[in-house]
């Protein structure tokens, strides 16, 4: 008699492209240098423009000159730039970032400085420039300070996803604050995005179904 041993195959997520601000210009007067960034990583292309029209900035803090320990406020992994909405954080819109191909999945990390509590938004459509259906929303509600001048390595960003088997072109992301003055003052970095689609669950039992099939058949 032959015994046949199937393996288990973990797929976990292999994001294709990443985009993290460092090799983008910087404006320490925080007036608004940007109404669009145009990055490319890995074969794709990301617009990142906002909803409104508004301009919005690169932030390093430490060229901003904050004071006191804002300009060790970002994490390692941030590197020394993310992107601010800040220029106009009394405009409750939100920012766009539009991909050159079909993402399957999209990540992003927020982090703020806890001056105010904050709802972080995601949303993932069909269309560029957020039009058409929308195939997948994540959403958090924080409530004080969350990776950015906190010092304490247990207080990390927070990470939203989406994911859609369809794939999209598109997504929104905001933050949402009760306070008149910081309406929209998240930061963001490390967007990451996937253009292949990972094998579902079905697929994956599909193949195993089938290759214990092939084995039997060597076997009588």
């Amino acid at each position: 008699m032959t015994v046949a041993i199937l393996g288990i195959v973990t797929v976990g997520p292999a994001w294709g492209a990443s985009f993290d601000f460092e090799d983008q210009p910087v404006d320490t007067s925080q007036n608004g240098s940007n109404t669009s960034i145009v990055m490319i990583d890995s074969g794709l292309t990301v617009t990142i423009t906002r909803s409104s029209g508004a301009s919005f900035d690169v932030l390093n803090p430490e060229q901003a000159g904050f004071p006191g320990p804002f300009p060790d406020a970002y994490p390692v992994n941030w590197g020394q730039q993310a992107l601010s909405p800040v220029a106009n954080n009394d405009v409750a819109d939100f920012f766009i970032a539009t991909f050159s191909e079909l993402v399957f999945s999209f990540s992003l990390e927020a982090g703020d400085f806890g001056m105010d509590p904050d709802e972080i938004f995601l949303e993932a459509f069909s269309g560029i420039d957020g039009t058409g259906i929308s195939l997948g929303t994540d959403s958090i509600v924080w409530n004080g300070d969350f990776g950015l001048n906190t010092g304490d390595p247990s207080d990390p960003p927070v990470t939203l996803s989406v994911a859609s088997g369809q794939g999209f072109r598109s997504v929104i992301f905001y933050s949402r604050s009760d306070d008149p003055d910081f309406v929209f003052s998240t930061y963001f970095d490390n967007l990451m995005a996937t253009t292949v689609p990972e094998p579902s669950s079905a697929l994956l039992l599909g193949l195993g179904l089938a290759g214990f099939a092939a084995v039997r058949r060597r076997t009588h």
